[in-house]
């Protein structure tokens, strides 16, 4: 998409959230680099006001795995820090759980 601009904006009953979708095309679970910098830039000024509405699900097909994690991870993950993902399911994806999850950490489920 766009710059600036999330892949996926989600909304709830009162909650309003952004999802950026990405794919690590590795054998291992490496992130480093998946995000330009004006990606992590976006993610690190939004998540100072709204942590809890801004998501990154990193599909890895390799492992048969989608990971959800906080948009506050996303600067450590782009340099290949490895985070501990905030929700995990395997593929197919339990998008259903996974919408269920961000709505709890938001208070809306």
């Amino acid at each position: 998409m766009g710059t600036g601009i999330p892949d996926l904006n989600g909304a709830m009953p009162d909650l309003e959230f952004w999802l950026e979708l990405k794919v690590v095309k590795t054998v291992s679970f490496k992130t480093e680099g998946l995000w330009r910098p004006n990606q992590v830039a976006w993610q690190t000024k939004r998540c100072r006001s709204t942590p809890d509405r801004v998501w990154n699900v990193v599909s890895y097909p390799e492992g048969q795995t989608v990971r959800l994690y906080r948009g506050d991870k996303v600067f450590d993950l782009n340099r290949g820090i490895d985070a501990m993902p905030d929700f995990e399911t395997h593929l197919p994806p339990n998008w259903a759980a996974m919408l269920d999850f961000i709505g709890r950490k938001n208070g809306k489920a």
